[in-house]
């Protein structure tokens, strides 16, 4: 068996030559004095040879522990070659990654297909309610009580669609994990059983006469609130648009309107909503094609 001692003093000789160690691994030594560490083995009832690094830069002790995982993955019936191949090629990525890591590089590509909004709203939500938790644990570590204890404290504080929201973030982020070759189980799939249900959305009657809108206007313009929030009130019930569209109005996409004269009538103004601000796949908002175009009556021009 081989020591740190002999390992060192190996010297060149005229021919290339190797000094076994024990279980297959040995030291090959070429005639230039240049030593790398290989196992020896057995597949497909074939003599196989594993290159484990090169002396000094891997030492005795490592090169053993080396020749231990490879013997493991000859066990399992794999071929410890094919392995360390694709290892290299996909960067050998494993369980023991944590989960923020992994998470934040989920994070990352998905991005360029999310709207500014929803994405701060996604990493949000993981740095406030995750990570804090779960975050410096290993992927392998995250089984389904553990990810049940984090999503209960969602729930206690009565954020029940939260927590869905958040059962099926760390379920996208498991599955992306495994398509990077990450051999993990999903404790999402399993969790949402466990979960508070979703309680019945409150509805709230509809206004179908005239009478009850213009009460509702009335007792809007009385409530006390910011000129502002009244009259974007008034644009929101004149042009049936989210309130959202509402709040992020511009002068820019106003058109057909004399704004020097408030007196002269606008019958062809139009306000005009950006593909990219309405609900659309990715591949159509930067489409004009898909804007979204609004009349707007003269009593939301004035």
């Amino acid at each position: 068996m081989l020591t740190d001692k002999a390992v060192k003093a190996a010297a060149a000789r005229d021919k290339a030559y190797k000094i076994a160690d024990r279980q297959g691994l040995f030291l090959h030594v070429s005639p230039k004095a240049h030593k790398t560490w290989r196992y020896k083995f057995r597949f497909d009832g074939k003599e196989q040879a594993l290159g484990l690094g090169t002396y000094p830069d891997v030492s005795l002790a490592a090169a053993r522990e080396a020749r231990d995982d490879a013997r493991k993955i000859l066990r399992s019936g794999r071929d410890p070659r094919m392995d360390k191949a694709r290892r290299k090629l996909v960067g050998g990525r494993d369980e023991r990654q944590t989960f923020e890591t992994v998470a934040r590089d989920w994070y990352e590509q998905q991005l360029p297909r999310w709207k500014p909004v929803h994405a701060n709203d996604v990493i949000t939500s993981l740095e406030r309610d995750v990570f804090p938790h779960i975050g410096a644990l290993e992927l392998g570590e995250i089984d389904e009580p553990v990810l049940l204890a984090v999503l209960r404290k969602v729930e206690a504080r009565g954020a029940i669609e939260t927590a869905r929201r958040l059962k099926q973030r760390v379920g996208t982020v498991f599955v992306y994990a495994r398509g990077l070759g990450i051999k993990v189980e999903n404790p999402a799939v399993a969790v949402g059983a466990a979960l508070k249900p979703v309680p019945p959305a409150k509805r709230y009657p509809a206004l179908i006469k005239v009478d009850g809108v213009r009460q509702l206007m009335h007792d809007v313009d009385r409530a006390g609130a910011s000129p502002v929030t009244r009259l974007a009130a008034r644009v929101l019930a004149l042009t049936a648009q989210r309130p959202g569209m509402v709040r992020r109005m511009t002068w820019k996409q106003l058109s057909g309107i004399d704004w020097k004269d408030a007196s002269a009538s606008s019958p062809e103004a139009l306000w005009t909503i950006p593909a990219d601000e309405m609900k659309l796949e990715l591949h159509l908002r930067d489409d004009e094609a898909f804007e979204h175009c609004v009349p707007l009556a003269p009593e939301a021009v004035a």
